[in-house]
């Protein structure tokens, strides 16, 4: 009789400290249906809050629900089930413990501006909820490319606390695409993605989304396209990336981020066009990396515009420095590489903090500006320094007039070889040398800063040009060749130099 009572209280305690079997709600595990249709689920119960799944082979079809709300502690699809939304839908999703995708999400509300579908994750006690995309599952999210997203992901918090963000891994084996979407709360971590779509299920793709305090790292990851984005308010960075390949941001903007708005560490085969930093403490900040191309970016009001640190073979071009106060640029190198250069940049006023200049050097490398105004500067004392270039383009002649193509060109300076090309007989270009727009041109300094050195240098260098023409029956010639400030102009296809050679005798 002891052992029966002690067994019936031992199964009252269970069933008042455990939830009730009716919180659990399961898909009818016959291929499912639509969500606000009773058959759609194991019993014939709708869900009304508690845990919910999706079963393997369930495709479970979000339609039009009394209220527009649905809610419910924990929403998990198993790997084979799917969860999609789509059409006119009015949804708001409010998941207090988690989302789990181990199968499918397809939320599709691209083509119909005025559905939405809003998934709402609260904290509780300081506690955020959970979003688990595990490998092989498989994501995609799109939302009307409109400048109010109607597709969105937040974390909501009560007034005044601040929340803890809620940590989303991507990994390998998973494809995840998002397209105009809102993420406000969350931290994304990219682990070794192959973003191509070439292996099998695995892809990853951010394109027109708006990221609040969202940043996201990438980590050993290739070939990804990030496109149209912009995030805002984040406190670390951004966007991270260390150990990564072959990826391309395009067309992003990074704004009012507390320390940097792009960190990038070790990585190679980059390329960053048209975006935007603006208000960050850092812009954009490259340490470490190899063959990376900086092209039409703003970098603007940040305290610094562009860090670049031990880089090799940095390419910037046509960038808008503007408004930072410490410095625009600020390069860094322990070791001596050839020259880093920008072409055609536009340095729009100096920083607003008296104290500094608009370029910083502090490295064993040459920072070469290429068709831009001198700046003010500031060097350390490495013996690197900072030169101001230009293009040089050359129109080679016969005692004629008559342009001549394929003619050897050398620059000297003194008895040193500063640069090399020739001229070129192609089209309307016959006897000009390469132009910048295809060609590496002639690009030669007309004022160089060092350490330790003159404090202010003449504005202007003087070399030497060869032209040889004896291959072609002319004379080599030999010309002095001043290049100063007005050299630098805005169409580069304009030739800055006429040499005549002779026929020999």
């Amino acid at each position: 009789m002891k052992r029966c009572m002690v067994f019936l209280s031992l199964c009252f305690l269970l069933s008042t400290a455990m939830p009730a079997w009716t919180d659990a709600f399961r898909s009818n595990g016959k291929g499912g249906g639509r969500w606000s249709d009773p058959a759609t689920w194991e019993g014939g119960k709708l869900p009304t809050g508690g845990s919910v799944a999706i079963l393997t082979k369930d495709v479970v079809e979000v339609d039009a629900v009394p209220g527009n709300a649905l809610a419910c502690d924990e929403l998990t699809v198993d790997s084979g089930g799917l969860l999609r939304v789509e059409g006119t839908n009015q949804i708001v999703f409010t998941v207090r413990k988690g989302l789990n995708i181990f199968g499918g999400l397809m939320l599709d509300l691209s083509n119909t501006p005025s559905a939405r579908c809003e998934f709402v994750f609260p904290v509780e006690a300081n506690q955020a909820p959970k979003f688990l995309i595990a490998e092989r599952s498989k994501v995609l999210l799109k939302g009307s490319p409109t400048d109010a997203p109607n597709v969105v992901f937040r974390l909501a918090a009560p007034t005044n606390q601040v929340a803890p963000s809620i940590s989303v891994d991507i990994t390998t084996k998973t494809w995840f695409e998002s397209d105009h979407v809102a993420f406000e709360g969350f931290t994304f971590g990219v682990r070794g993605v192959d973003g191509s779509g070439v292996k099998f299920n695995e892809r990853f793709s951010l394109r027109g989304c708006q990221l609040v305090r969202s940043p996201i790292s990438f980590y050993a990851s290739k070939k990804i396209e990030i496109e149209g984005n912009h995030w805002r308010e984040a406190a670390d960075w951004a966007v991270y990336m260390n150990g990564c390949s072959a990826i391309s941001l395009r067309s992003n903007t990074i704004e009012r981020v507390r320390d940097r708005g792009l960190l990038i560490y070790a990585s190679n085969d980059l390329e960053f066009l048209g975006n935007r930093f603006v208000h960050n403490g850092e812009g954009f900040h490259l340490t470490t990396c190899t063959d990376t191309l900086l092209q039409d970016n703003v970098h603007e009001t940040n305290r610094i515009g562009l860090l670049l640190s031990n880089c090799t073979r940095p390419v910037v071009k046509r960038c808008l420095f503007r408004g930072n106060s410490s410095f625009h640029l600020y390069a860094a190198s322990g070791a001596p590489t050839d020259p880093w250069r920008l072409y055609d940049c536009v340095f729009d006023g100096q920083p607003t903090d008296v104290n500094t200049g608009s370029i910083f050097s502090k490295q064993k490398t040459v920072v070469e500006v290429v068709n831009t105004p001198r700046q003010t500067f500031a060097l350390d004392q490495e013996p690197g320094g900072v030169a101001f270039s230009a293009y040089v383009d050359i129109l080679v002649t016969n005692d004629r007039g008559e342009p001549l193509g394929r003619v050897p060109l050398r620059v000297l300076s003194g008895d040193q070889v500063v640069a090399t090309s020739r001229t070129e007989a192609v089209g309307s270009q016959t006897g000009h040398t390469p132009l910048p727009s295809t060609h590496r041109p002639l690009v030669l300094a007309w004022c160089r800063y060092v350490p330790g050195g003159t404090t202010n240098p003449p504005p202007s260098c003087t070399y030497t040009v060869e032209a040889d023409g004896t291959h072609l029956g002319y004379q080599k010639q030999t010309v002095p060749l001043v290049v100063d400030e007005s050299f630098l102009r805005a169409d580069p296809d304009k030739p800055t130099k006429t040499i005549t050679i002779k026929l020999a005798p």
